[in-house]
């Protein structure tokens, strides 16, 4: 079995799978931040649409213009390769996380070349019977020393995986 792109260290088809094929709720707003980061792994943008906030998708970065929103998506699939997530805060109703990745735009990223990361406070909301994805605000990058545990979820030093 896969391990979940999550980096929660659970199989994917026991973790973000069942809430990606709607088989599943998130219920936390946790639950919902790990699924929305595994379907930007697995493209899945179905997802990422029907688990967003009605607000946030006619919000003025997608002009009201669903079809935008979808196109912005996939381009951003297309030229990331996500290498990790970390939760670092979460409270019923926001999530704080570094979520790590190359831009694959220029090109594959040299070997062992440093990730980008997107530190964000995302705000979440009960309704329908569901947690929804409002907003975020972006955070300054969190600052990763040769002890810290690599940003790809193996629970290994980042001197001995990633970075080495």
């Amino acid at each position: 079995m896969t391990q979940c792109y999550c980096c929660s260290s659970l199989p994917f088809e026991q973790c973000c799978a069942p809430l990606l094929n709607n088989a599943q709720k998130a219920t936390t707003p946790e639950a919902l931040m790990r699924s929305r980061y595994s379907a930007f792994c697995t493209g899945n943008v179905k997802y990422l649409l029907h688990s967003s906030h009605s607000d946030y998708l006619h919000a003025e970065n997608y002009q009201n213009n669903h079809i935008k929103a979808v196109k912005t998506l996939k381009e951003t699939m297309q030229h990331t390769q996500w290498l990790g997530l970390q939760i670092l805060a979460a409270t019923d109703n926001t999530v704080e996380f570094v979520a790590f990745f190359h831009d694959t735009h220029q090109g594959e990223p040299l070997p062992r070349a440093v990730p980008h990361q997107l530190h964000e406070q995302s705000r979440f909301i009960y309704e329908y019977d569901r947690w929804l994805y409002i907003d975020g605000d972006i955070k300054a990058p969190i600052k990763l020393g040769r002890n810290s545990n690599c940003y790809c979820g193996s629970g290994k030093k980042l001197k001995k995986c990633c970075s080495h």
